[in-house]
């Protein structure tokens, strides 16, 4: 079997990191050996990548200015490691986000080894920015697609949006729809849920969570009592904590912050009524999938990718992230309607099982 370098930013609670948790143990339990490099020096005590030994390492100064940096986040740290033996041992390199594409395709390129790159999220706006740092990043993203052995989009649509807007035409490209795997495909749907709405996630722009703040709060007077939890942290706590104060919100809508355990996650979704997304853009997200499974019904934001995956369910509501009064109207709906049963066929297309073994037929035939 190929032995499989991952890298990786190492984000709190972020879907990227989620993924490669769970292919970590995946492929464990399948025989597959991996590395991961990370270029930064947070890592989640509590991730499963620590819980099954597998040994995770920052790239080392010396290999890092051999491969070159580029428009990469301040916050990135290094520490030495023994890439010479590093690179002895493996057969493949793999790397889950676009500002890890370059490194990966000149680190393959050094160490004369095949590369394939995940696209967990193809949409987001910075990939087409028509400033001249992020033209020029983005071409390097493409040089970087061109000359990777496979390349792994999460969804049609995003993929299509991506490559139609700057252009490429990239013939190797295989879809692997996100995953989830453990203890939440064991858990029966709850008939009691004392959480009338929950979100989780990133505190983000992009995830337009002051917008959905906004939302709930407006939708709290219409209902009195209406009790919410938003699960999370970010950049824009500061902002959040000041909606909250002008508004004088009951303490039945808790901003809850981010969670020790991916258990305490799930317990929230699966106590709550409804699950709210109304991100701006996505690739596919794992909290609508762990909602889909648990039996919670889901509004989210009604873009392309979220079609794509979620327009057969029943239990799913779009609304544009946008409008406030329709996300009200719709999150209203989605609290009346009566309980439902969990969807059918979602552990065949979203059981970790079925992308492992998918995974290691792309992985298989790369380093042929």
């Amino acid at each position: 079997m190929p032995r499989i370098l991952h890298v990786l930013n190492h984000w709190p609670g972020g879907g990227v990191e989620t993924m490669v948790e769970t292919m970590a143990s995946g492929l464990h339990e399948h025989g597959y050996p991996m590395e991961v490099v990370t270029l930064n020096n947070w890592i989640n005590p509590s991730s499963v990548l620590t819980k099954l030994d597998i040994q995770t390492r920052p790239l080392s100064k010396k290999s890092w200015n051999r491969v070159g940096g580029l428009l990469l986040p301040p916050q990135i740290a290094f520490r030495s490691a023994d890439d010479m033996k590093l690179q002895s041992e493996i057969d493949l390199i793999h790397a889950h986000h676009p500002l890890n594409w370059v490194v990966a395709q000149r680190l393959a390129a050094h160490w004369r080894k095949p590369f394939v790159i995940s696209m967990h999220s193809t949409d987001e706006p910075w990939m087409t920015s028509a400033s001249l740092p992020m033209r020029i990043f983005r071409n390097k993203i493409g040089d970087a697609m061109r000359a990777a052995a496979r390349i792994m989009p999460c969804s049609r649509t995003g993929y299509r949006q991506l490559t139609d807007q700057v252009g490429w035409d990239l013939p190797q490209a295989t879809v692997l729809e996100s995953c989830v795997g453990g203890s939440v495909w064991e858990t029966d749907p709850l008939d009691r849920r004392p959480i009338d709405i929950v979100m989780t996630g990133r505190w983000a722009s992009e995830k337009n969570t002051v917008f959905a703040l906004k939302v709930l709060i407006q939708l709290s007077q219409k209902r009195t009592g209406l009790r919410c939890a938003i699960l999370g942290g970010g950049h824009l706590r500061a902002e959040m904590e000041r909606v909250v104060m002008e508004a004088g919100i009951p303490p039945e809508i808790e901003l809850v912050g981010w969670l020790d355990t991916k258990e305490e996650v799930l317990d929230y979704i699966g106590q709550s009524k409804v699950l709210y997304l109304p991100s701006l853009f996505e690739g596919l997200p794992l909290s609508v999938i762990e909602a889909l499974v648990l039996g919670t019904k889901c509004v989210i934001s009604d873009i392309p990718t979220h079609r794509e995956a979620f327009g057969n369910y029943s239990s799913v509501t779009f609304a544009s992230p946008t409008d406030l009064d329709l996300n009200v109207q719709a999150l209203e709906r989605a609290l009346d309607k009566p309980k439902l049963d969990r969807e059918s066929g979602l552990r065949e297309r979203f059981s970790s099982e079925s992308y492992i073994a998918r995974l290691a037929a792309i992985y298989d035939e790369a380093v042929q």
